[in-house]
């Protein structure tokens, strides 16, 4: 799913298209992959620890607008098991979103973005678009 990707640490990956920023955690293993795939294609990656540097609530608004509260929350992990029905109900109805800032584990990851390239999550379809996007440049 790649959309525009605009934020103050823009400027990180449009200096370069050969940079990256990924926004995820460390342990997971999507982030791992996507950052090991970026950096074989000889990208310069930035990961972005969600969970120990933080989420800044206006790049979590912005992709709240870009992908959907919706596409945004993984509801495959144990924090979302974890959550109770009244959270759980407030997220559904793309309520308060202070509970994603709260526990980022709560969001489908990685983000990648490089360019003005943003995507959401890491599987082939990702992989192959970040691919032709490097050969197109």
């Amino acid at each position: 799913m790649q959309q525009g990707c605009t934020d103050k640490d823009q400027d990180r990956v449009t200096s370069d298209a050969r940079r990256a920023i990924v926004h995820g955690l460390r342990q997971c293993d999507r982030c791992r992959a996507a950052t090991r795939f970026l950096e074989g294609l000889g990208f310069k990656v930035h990961f972005h620890d969600l969970r120990r540097d933080g989420l800044d609530e206006a790049l979590l608004r912005q992709w709240v607008e870009e992908f959907g509260l919706a596409h945004l929350i993984n509801r495959r992990g144990t924090t979302w098991r974890r959550l109770g029905e009244a959270e759980r109900a407030v997220l559904a109805e793309g309520g308060d979103i202070t509970i994603l800032l709260d526990q980022p584990s709560l969001l489908r990851r990685p983000v990648i973005r490089s360019g003005d390239g943003c995507w959401l999550g890491f599987d082939a379809t990702v992989a192959a678009e970040i691919e032709e996007r490097m050969a197109a440049s």
